[in-house]
């Protein structure tokens, strides 16, 4: 009997997570946005679709810390 994979091509996202603590003290996790990249990923292009995330949730001024990965372009 043969198998086959599936080839899914990468399409450039950013996800964007939200992690906290409810008033329950549960920790919660959700997704807040899963946006595809259609520009170079430069960390001004990054924090613009972030920033329009927060806002569209409007919870910009709810935001405690930002961690993001080792990535070269997080300091450009």
């Amino acid at each position: 009997m043969a198998s086959s994979a599936l080839s899914i091509p990468e399409i450039p996202s950013a996800r964007t997570i939200r992690y906290f603590i409810d008033l329950q003290w549960n920790y919660r996790k959700i997704l807040l946005g899963f946006e595809p990249l259609r520009g170079s990923h430069t960390s001004a292009y990054l924090s613009s679709i972030l920033l329009e995330l927060l806002k569209k949730h409007q919870i910009t001024n709810r935001v405690l810390t930002i961690t993001t990965d080792n990535a070269s372009n997080n300091g450009s």
